[in-house]
């Protein structure tokens, strides 16, 4: 999440002042530090911090008052020089379970956010649908955008990806179009750090640990395209079934 922070900051330092009317984060955990970021950095009206565990949202809950309280002892920002003068944006924090229900997710969250943010959440493989439903389905339609931070994690992204491609290729023969982009974002900071550990892996030096497919992080972009349909639910649901026949196949 922490490098998901520094990727929209460095985003948002390319461009001119604009704001998200609302700004969502998925699967929090305990800190929220990337729509925490957006609150502070005025660059959202309005953020909503969810996650499926009633105790990460409380936490996050104490979050939002320290960084409310940090701003009114200091009236300065930190992680933005260009927001030292403004207050956050007002912050919410709900419990929110992924699901792949038509009807299951909130009414008041359907195609809402402007700017959708997940870190490190794709390998949990067995809630890949719940969690491409969910995050399209939050999405604002044509002009919303989600931005994903993870590694490789074993094969578990490009599965991910698999999932996308799916649903693009159902829709495409429905002529509907495709439901999502995906953009990959470079940042030649992540790139050097990258190549720097490799070497300094096969010199045999302190950086041994460096595991590629667990610690280098993909930022990716996803634009929604159109809204979502029970075509596409049902295409995330066939591929689903297609990959665990699969997979069972595979172990016999």
């Amino acid at each position: 999440e922490k490098t998901l922070t520094w990727a929209l900051r460095q985003h948002h330092n390319q461009q001119e002042q604009g704001q998200q009317d609302v700004v969502l984060e998925l699967g929090i955990g305990m800190a929220g530090l990337a729509g925490l970021y957006m609150a502070q950095s005025g660059r959202a009206k309005h953020v909503i911090l969810t996650d499926g565990h009633e105790k990460c949202v409380q936490n996050n809950r104490i979050n939002v008052r320290l960084q409310q309280s940090a701003y009114k002892t200091t009236n300065t920002m930190t992680l933005s020089s260009s927001a030292s003068q403004k207050r956050p944006c007002p912050v919410d924090c709900q419990l929110l379970l992924w699901t792949l229900e038509a009807d299951d997710i909130p009414t008041p969250l359907l195609d809402r956010a402007d700017l959708t943010l997940i870190s490190d959440c794709t390998h949990f493989e067995h809630y890949h649908g719940h969690l491409l439903w969910t995050l399209l389905s939050c999405t604002k339609s044509k002009t919303g955008q989600v931005w994903m931070c993870q590694p490789d994690r074993g094969q578990s992204w490009q599965r991910f990806c698999n999932l996308m491609d799916a649903v693009n290729e159902a829709s495409e023969n429905e002529e509907a179009g495709p439901l999502v982009s995906v953009q990959e974002q470079t940042f030649s900071l992540l790139e050097e750090l990258h190549q720097n550990f490799l070497a300094n892996k096969t010199n045999n030096n302190d950086a041994s640990f460096y595991r590629p497919n667990v610690h280098r992080p993909r930022i990716v972009v996803l634009s929604k395209l159109r809204d979502v349909s029970e075509t596409d639910r049902q295409a995330i649901l066939r591929h689903l079934t297609e990959r665990d026949q699969n997979r069972r196949a595979a172990h016999k």
